[in-house]
């Protein structure tokens, strides 16, 4: 609740990206991750 952002598409539409980072707790250092969808 309230962590991070919200997931965005790749432009491809096969992976998802968001960030772990939660702004009062770690300020401007978010760390970008990409979730790879199963087939």
């Amino acid at each position: 609740e309230g962590r991070g952002t919200a997931p965005r598409w790749s432009p491809d539409g096969k992976v998802i990206y968001f960030t772990n980072c939660v702004e009062k707790d770690y300020g401007a250092d978010c760390e970008i991750l990409a979730a790879k969808l199963s087939p």
